[in-house]
């Protein structure tokens, strides 16, 4: 949904070009694609995809839900996360 907003918004020039830059490489594409390889990682940890016999997977894996949850984070745009900067630039 980034990419349809970005480009009408960069043409009416009321929103600086490197914010539109920003926004389109940090926030939505890097952040999904993070959450999607570190889902592909405890997925294949875990050789099954049933979340409730997904014991104690922040103990034996702290990288991988470290890393799924600043993601997530950035795509949500919490405060001090980078996705918040750029849709504020973009606002």
């Amino acid at each position: 949904m980034g990419i349809f907003l970005t480009f009408p918004l960069a043409m009416t020039a009321s929103v600086p070009t490197r914010n539109m830059v920003a926004y389109l490489t940090h926030s939505p594409a890097l952040a999904k694609a993070v959450m999607f390889l570190a889902t592909g990682n405890l997925l294949r940890f875990a050789e099954h995809n049933y979340i409730v016999d997904m014991n104690r997977v922040v103990q034996r894996l702290p990288l991988t839900a470290g890393t799924y949850t600043l993601a997530g984070i950035s795509i949500i745009g919490v405060p001090p996360s980078g996705g918040f900067i750029d849709k504020w630039g973009v606002a």
